[in-house]
């Protein structure tokens, strides 16, 4: 016979404990919170923030002061800290006061996709705040000093706790002093978790917003970040993780723009017209808080300076047909970005031995590249493109994966921006002749790879929760399954198009209903319309498991005034209908099987992600031919007029059109004509030979020799010129016995000064102490001087390509070195002299 015993304590966290001195001893009190309390305060700081939040200052100001400083039921200052729900239903909205002012202004300028919560709170702050209002801080601060830290989380906590109130004060030498010995002590502790992490985030929260104590928190962020998550250690909360990121971010805004309002302005849409930024956003990075999303953009060049999840800058068009994508992006250093083209972003891995590639929902199995690419310096130099229906991209010159697309691929170009990466992309350009739809079908690729689960759910495979069903041509299909469970808990399912609907459009679709059994509900964002055989209802989705708000996932709200049409919806039963959603602006109508049956205007929060809903265990979901017809431009701008293109070299091609003698000599037809060709070097004929396609040089090397063979136009230059010669196969090998050898194809233009300057634009392969790199390119200014050479060298870059065109370009005095990969017409800028005319 077993016997079993249970013991039952329950205890509020909350509320504190209302005991007193003369009803048990103090020691209690404390052993009562040394077990129940301190440990796993800080699940409940955003409770206790939400409630405290609700009170009259007066109530508040008691209530908190109970729970973040030292009494009678816990000898600790309590620093615990919480973040707010992002993008949190429009129910919850406005409980913060940052957020409910971000509303008012957004309503009051009709904006829209405004993004709310994902933001740090913390009772200490609260309480702080509500002592200020009532002019009580002097009794906080007072009670901050007596307090005797009896270990050091309790020592940082208090230091903390005198920050915030020192910079409320605006007593910032103070506040200086106590991040200093904040900062000794965070780099002595070896603190890993989030309860331990509370007293220097909450600090560096409140510095960062004052130049004078700026310096040193940003020392503490970079500890943390360079100490912690960069080591792959752990808090055990991803939100804070990803927070600490964004602090960076904030601190990099703030120093760079000067931004007074930065709170009202951090997470703003960027200053683009052709690029809108989004977020993948999921239930759990809403839930637990990530921060909202934050581009920063000048002059071409773009950052990522607070990420969600993955954040995505989209292109205002879709773009099928031929058309490359060419950009920089930097190669480690925690700045990395991918570009999304065509449904898929290719990646090279930081050991460069292999690749990644992925979609939407992330990355896929990595693929080895047969050989090691070339060094990574600053940038790589970055280059997709589609043409005939096959997808290829480059690093650096060097091709790393192609693959066949499907006719109607995904048309999306996009820049994407990974988890703690403040991803960086500079000089990105569209160039080719993309064909620019009127519409795209969203239901028919068999992985659905620009669609997304809100909820922890399964898409693109044969058994998937979300799978593609349905013949691709015909339009193709999307199921979400029905979920077996005994008891229906309202479990909701969402799959959503990454991409938004950004401009004025409509999206049709066909839906299966069979009552009680089939059924999908369109949705924006958490904004659900429930088709009711009475009406449209609206459902505002939540984040399940991970919502920490009170809105019931079983939530209907009926909006009579919304409602258009028939009393009854008009609903074919075991048939399929057809449902279309128009956007204009910032009103939404929706019309079923021909009949408008809904109109109403979309909150100023609602991110615009169209997507198709169901509580999964009671229904079965299933849609065909989904089409998206939107107000996109339909042209592509010209460079110059597409925004993250930057300044480039555009001046040296406007000046072109100025230079009206041509020289030209194609190889392949003209062969080497000794009236216009001069070739010379030691024993050319027998390394120069004439070829169907141009010229094919092979030259052999000899061990502690310099060799070399030249082909040159027989004609001189005066003035402003631009010269340019096209290569093939650019290939090199180095027997073991040499060491120390370079290998180079030049483009050489002698100038007749007094230096008898020689510019020399250098493709080149190396090996240098047993180590081949074949990928460098590098520009050389070679003059003579008083009977002695000297060399210039410009700083080394990677360029892998084996076919090219080199150029030189002289305006005035100045040298321009040039050099395009494959068939590319974008030219990279390698060096620049300043010379003669």
């Amino acid at each position: 016979m077993k016997f079993m015993f249970f013991i039952s304590i329950v205890v509020n966290l909350i509320a504190p404990l209302a005991f007193s001195q003369g009803s048990s001893p103090v020691s209690d009190h404390f052993a009562m919170s040394a077990i129940f309390g301190d440990a796993h305060i800080g699940d409940n700081a955003f409770t206790v923030h939400r409630r405290a939040m609700k009170m009259p200052v007066e109530e508040r100001y008691e209530y908190l002061v109970e729970w973040v400083l030292p009494n009678l039921q816990h000898n600790t200052i309590r620093t615990a800290i919480a973040f707010t729900p992002t993008h949190p239903a429009p129910p919850i909205q406005g409980e913060d006061q940052m957020d409910a002012d971000r509303l008012r202004i957004a309503d009051e300028a009709g904006l829209s996709r405004v993004q709310v919560g994902g933001r740090l709170v913390a009772p200490a702050i609260d309480l702080i705040e509500a002592a200020m209002e009532l002019g009580r801080l002097d009794e906080v601060r007072e009670r901050v000093d007596q307090f005797v830290p009896t270990n050091e989380l309790q020592e940082r906590s208090q230091l903390a706790m005198l920050i915030v109130v020192d910079t409320e004060e605006k007593k910032l030498d103070a506040a200086l002093s106590s991040l200093e010995k904040l900062f000794s002590l965070v780099r002595a502790g070896g603190h890993s978790s989030f309860a331990e992490r509370c007293p220097e985030t909450l600090a560096v929260w409140v510095a960062l917003r004052h130049s004078e104590t700026r310096d040193s928190a940003q020392s503490i962020i970079y500890h943390l970040v360079s100490q912690q998550l960069r080591l792959n250690i752990h808090s055990g909360v991803p939100a804070w993780e990803v927070h600490l990121q964004s602090m960076l971010g904030r601190d990099n805004a703030l120093r760079r723009e000067a931004i007074q309002d930065l709170e009202q302005r951090f997470g703003t849409p960027p200053a683009l017209k052709q690029w809108s930024g989004t977020n993948r956003v999921l239930s759990v990075s809403r839930g637990q808080g990530k921060p909202q999303s934050h581009w920063r953009t000048s002059s071409g060049h773009v950052e990522n300076l607070s990420i969600h999840c993955d954040d995505y800058l989209f292109f205002q068009s879709p773009l099928r047909g031929d058309f490359e994508v060419e950009c920089e992006v930097p190669p480690y250093d925690w700045r990395e970005s991918t570009i999304y083209v065509a449904g898929k972003w290719v990646a090279p891995v930081y050991n460069l031995t292999s690749y990644k590639i992925g979609n939407v929902r992330g990355e896929q199995p990595r693929r080895s590249l047969p050989r090691k690419l070339g060094k990574a310096r600053n940038w790589l130099r970055y280059r997709a493109v589609v043409r005939d229906n096959v997808f290829s991209t480059y690093i650096n010159g060097r091709k790393i994966h192609d693959e066949p697309l499907p006719t109607e691929h995904e048309p999306w170009l996009a820049i994407r921006s990974v988890l703690r990466n403040a991803g960086v992309t500079r000089g990105l350009r569209i160039t080719g002749k993309p064909v620019i739809p009127e519409s795209v079908r969203l239901s028919t690729l068999p992985e659905l790879p620009g669609w997304m689960p809100y909820f922890n759910e399964s898409v693109g495979s044969q058994n998937s929760s979300w799978r593609q069903s349905g013949v691709s041509f015909l339009g193709g299909g999307i199921v979400g399954i029905r979920k077996s469970m005994k008891a229906q808990m309202g479990r909701e399912s969402l799959l959503y198009y990454v991409r938004p609907m950004l401009e004025d459009g409509e999206i049709e679709y066909d839906f299966y209903y069979q009552e009680g059994q089939t059924l999908a509900h369109p949705a924006l964002d958490r904004l659900a319309f429930l088709l009711d055989r009475n009406g449209v209802r609206i459902h505002w989705i939540t984040d399940g498991i991970h919502d920490r708000t009170e809105l019931d996932p079983m939530n209907v709200t009926d909006e009579p005034a919304n409602r258009r049409g028939p009393t009854d919806l008009p609903l074919k039963d075991n048939a399929w209908n057809k449902m279309k959603l128009s956007l204009v602006g910032n009103t939404i109508q929706l019309f079923l099987n021909g009949e408008e049956v809904y109109e109403r205007d979309l909150e100023a929060t609602n991110q615009r992600t169209f997507g198709l809903f169901h509580y999964s265990d009671r229904s079965e979901a299933r849609v065909r031919n989904i089409v998206w017809k939107g107000n996109w431009p339909r042209e592509l701008p010209s460079v110059k007029d597409q925004e993250l293109a930057g300044v480039g070299i555009d001046f040296l091609d406007k000046g072109l059109t100025k230079l009206t003698d041509v020289f030209e000599h194609d190889f392949a037809i003209a062969g080497l004509q000794n009236d216009r060709i001069r070739v010379y070097g030691s024993g050319w004929q027998d390394f120069i030979v004439e070829q169907l396609d141009g010229v094919q040089v092979t030259r052999t090397g000899v061990l502690g020799r310099y060799m070399t063979d030249t082909i040159a136009p027989r004609c001189v230059i005066r003035g402003d010129f631009d010269a340019s010669v096209s290569y093939q196969k650019f290939e090199s090998t180095f027997p073991n016995e040499m060491n120390d050898t370079k290998h180079s194809l030049l483009l050489t233009a002698i100038l007749d000064d007094e230096s008898q300057s020689q510019c020399s634009l250098l493709r080149r392969s190396i090996r240098l102490n047993g180590q081949d790199d074949d990928g460098l390119v590098q520009g050389m200014l070679l003059q003579t001087k008083n009977g002695q050479d000297r060399r210039t060298y410009h700083r080394v870059k990677t360029f892998e390509a084996e076919t090219g065109t080199l150029r030189l370009a002289r305006r005035g005095k100045e040298m321009y070195y040039l050099i395009a990969e494959g068939d590319s017409s974008y030219f990279r800028l390698i060096a620049q002299e300043t010379l003669n005319d």
